[in-house]
């Protein structure tokens, strides 16, 4: 059973070329439904000739029944199979004998993620059939589609994209559709012409701007009363006064690490964009003061969880004073 690029199917479908079944496998949706779309432009079947059908409200069997008959007035038949992964075991097991013996006068597409999950179909393709396989982009792969995207509306360097596709988490080309919109919006609006690490962070989140991450941006900022009303909004909202001290306190602590990182100490982030924003953002604040701020967290949190405790406004307050607050020492 021999394993195709997208390239490979698309020529074979440019000669005229079918095979008896094309197995699309992996998670990216949105090739799967490009390659499935080819068929009617490369081939143009009559309706009686050509069925596509959705695993989850499909009749096996009736499908199955389509593809054994002789196609009308033309010599191939072709369907598709969104979702096969979705089929209960008795149909999984139906769809299986086909492919195991396929009618050599259709040709069936069959689109599946099995991920970690055994996978039956790509066991049983023939020689004569073929998989297709569809993974998500790696991150090097997203990036160079990312930038091609965006090309020649809008320009950037590598690192800014970089962060955008680690924020983002999703290398399918649909996420990475959107993420393009997005920019060319943002840029469009922005009046910019160079999208850069500063962007990428506002539209990630990273900005003071935009919840979730709003406190912990007004803090790296030193940005006293945006954090102060950003605060008093969470816990009008009903926000347990330990998830604000959690925020602040991470802040910190990434703050301390990457001063300590940039004085050759040991540490790491989860990201080079990650590493990039709160390694400029320390520059706002000292390594004492940020120390003593992590130390207020702690008694902060005994305070919390104390029967007479202050009001828990008041000493989110005060830590947040203590955090933000303009000292002539910072560096």
């Amino acid at each position: 059973m021999p394993v195709l690029s997208q390239n490979d199917i698309e020529q074979e479908w440019k000669k005229g070329k079918t095979r008896p079944v094309y197995y699309l496998s992996g998670e990216e949706t949105a090739v799967k439904e490009k390659i499935i779309k080819k068929i009617i432009p490369l081939f143009r079947p009559e309706t009686f000739n050509y069925s596509m059908r959705q695993a989850q409200t499909c009749d096996i069997n009736a499908f199955l029944d389509e593809a054994r008959t002789v196609p009308m007035l033309s010599d191939r038949r072709f369907l598709a199979l969104k979702d096969a992964q979705t089929l209960n075991k008795e149909a999984l097991k139906a769809l299986i004998e086909y492919i195991q013996n396929p009618c050599d006068t259709s040709c069936m597409i069959i689109a599946a993620d099995f991920g970690r999950n055994k996978d039956q179909i790509r066991e049983s393709l023939t020689v004569e059939s073929a998989e297709v396989q569809c993974p998500k982009k790696t991150a090097e792969e997203a990036l160079v589609y990312l930038n091609n995207a965006l090309f020649p509306e809008v320009k950037s360097d590598g690192k800014a994209l970089e962060l955008i596709i680690e924020c983002t988490s999703d290398t399918g080309i649909s996420s990475l559709d959107n993420e393009a919109e997005k920019i060319k919006t943002y840029m469009h609006n922005s009046g910019k012409s160079i999208f850069s690490m500063e962007d990428a962070a506002e539209i990630c989140g990273y900005s003071p701007k935009v919840s979730p991450y709003a406190l912990g941006n007004f803090i790296m900022d030193k940005n006293t009363p945006e954090a102060m009303r950003t605060a008093g909004i969470m816990l009008a909202n009903g926000n347990d006064p330990l998830l604000l001290l959690a925020i602040i306190s991470g802040t910190v602590e990434k703050l301390i690490m990457a001063k300590r990182i940039h004085d050759g100490g040991n540490g790491s982030f989860t990201s080079k964009g990650q590493a990039w924003i709160y390694k400029n953002k320390a520059k706002k604040h000292s390594m004492a003061r940020l120390i003593k701020c992590l130390n207020l967290c702690i008694n902060a949190e005994s305070e919390l969880k104390s029967s007479n405790k202050p009001a828990p406004s008041v000493i989110i307050r005060h830590l947040i004073m203590a955090t933000t607050i303009q000292d002539k020492k910072d560096n």
